[in-house]
């Protein structure tokens, strides 16, 4: 079965970030709502809930950072 791509714009911005059980959302400024398991990115996985729940937004928005983790995202790193 083959992955479906979400068409994303270049000014896509993170606007809110949450978690359920093992997934992390993203909602973007244009009201689309990304989702993928932590289990995807190495350092995620390796951390707590309480750790994934200490993130800044950077860029204005283009990238979520988690200094506790050493884990950085882009927009585009959810597709």
């Amino acid at each position: 079965m083959g992955r479906v791509f979400q068409q994303i714009s270049s000014q896509a911005r993170i606007q809110k970030v949450w978690f359920e059980d093992r997934t992390i959302f993203v909602q973007l400024n244009d009201g689309k709502i990304l989702s993928r398991s932590v289990d995807l990115f190495p350092h995620l996985r390796k951390g707590t809930l309480q750790q994934w729940k200490k993130f800044e937004l950077w860029g204005d928005g283009k990238w979520i950072h988690w200094e506790e983790l050493d884990e950085d995202l882009s927009v585009e790193g959810f597709l």
